[in-house]
């Protein structure tokens, strides 16, 4: 069963929406310009730069928002936390040949962290980005390979990369990051992206994760997230799209979800409006909420070991890496 059919069961149960009409939209039918997923031309690449650009202010407005994701003594901003990842990162990178892959590209952070790897006593430095939305290539162009030792290191593959393998971001490199910013391993069941990781890793490969956490009793970053007038916005794109008749702004609704044999919890954007005349709810974003407990044992479902994490003041958001566990120990079954 998908994320999406998940979502949708749980809907059915949930209070407001039992009897609703609930529509839902895939992650390639939301972001793909690739030629296979085109359906309206250009109209739906103008809008699908326009879905790029609101993600890149609503992950500048989340670094220059002084103070965002701090604690109570104002420690631990997300912009600090960032660069002290970084920090680690280049430590971690020194003298080496790396390999920056990045899954759905953004050029605010991915900027952060390049400059944090362009150290005095880093080696070479590649950087490859992969988008299924190929609107993304100039603005990560001009973002990224000013920030490199040669412009020739910076690479665009337009592609969906649940369809890349290891011999595909293969450069000869001692080092591989496969970053994931944004939230976005949230979007896909931890099963798909365990089967991604594996795929595109080898033992040099190391795993950049940025995950928005679910804190008992203490949820209103998330609902703050999902409210902020860029995925306001972004709901109202993706209906335009799928040909749906927005009416108002989408609502936010946090809902319980069975994975892995445990309940994880997901936040969900459903726009109302109409399609076809009939009125009802479209889905425009679903992201799991992991508690820090429960990504730790996701990893560990995946084959993975945590190396290391940095989580804002307010434990809020985490930066994760974590790389493929060595031979003879073994991933765990359901998460704790």
């Amino acid at each position: 069963m998908s994320i999406s059919e998940l979502v949708i069961r749980a809907l059915s149960r949930h209070k407001g929406f039992e009897s609703a009409h609930i529509w839902s939209v895939e992650n390639e039918e939301k972001y793909s310009t690739l030629e296979l997923q085109r359906a309206s031309g250009l109209r739906s690449k103008l809008v699908s730069k326009e879905i790029f650009s609101l993600m890149r202010h609503l992950n500048h407005e989340g670094i220059f928002t002084r103070g965002l994701c701090s604690g109570i003594q104002g420690q631990g901003s997300l912009k600090d936390t960032l660069a002290a990842f970084g920090e680690h990162m280049s430590a971690l990178a020194q003298g080496k040949k790396v390999h920056y892959v990045e899954l759905g590209p953004e050029p605010i952070k991915t900027a952060h962290l390049v400059k944090a790897l362009r150290t005095q006593a880093s080696g070479i430095l590649l950087y490859t980005a992969v988008d299924i939305n190929e609107t993304s290539e100039l603005s990560m162009k001009n973002a990224i390979a000013p920030l490199l030792d040669n412009e020739n290191n910076f690479h665009y593959v337009a592609a969906n990369y649940h369809h890349l393998c290891r011999s595909d971001i293969d450069r000869k490199q001692d080092l591989t990051l496969i970053t994931m910013l944004g939230f976005q391993e949230g979007n896909e069941l931890p099963t798909v992206i365990g089967e991604l990781i594996r795929n595109l890793s080898d033992s040099t490969t190391y795993v950049v994760s940025e995950m928005q956490l679910y804190i008992e009793g203490h949820n209103k970053h998330i609902y703050d997230f999902y409210q902020n007038d860029c995925m306001v916005a972004f709901s109202r794109l993706v209906s335009q799209l799928q040909d749906f008749q927005a009416t108002g702004d989408h609502i936010v609704t946090l809902l319980t979800l069975p994975v892995l044999g445990r309940e994880l919890y997901a936040a969900v954007t459903l726009q109302p409006g109409t399609r076809d005349g009939v009125p009802g709810y479209l889905i425009t974003n679903i992201c799991l909420k992991y508690t820090m407990e429960q990504f730790r044992a996701i990893r560990q479902y995946q084959g993975l070991e945590v190396i290391d994490e940095f989580m804002t003041g307010d434990a809020s958001v985490v930066y994760q890496l974590s790389r493929l566990k060595k031979p003879g120990r073994d991933a765990g079954s359901v998460i704790q």
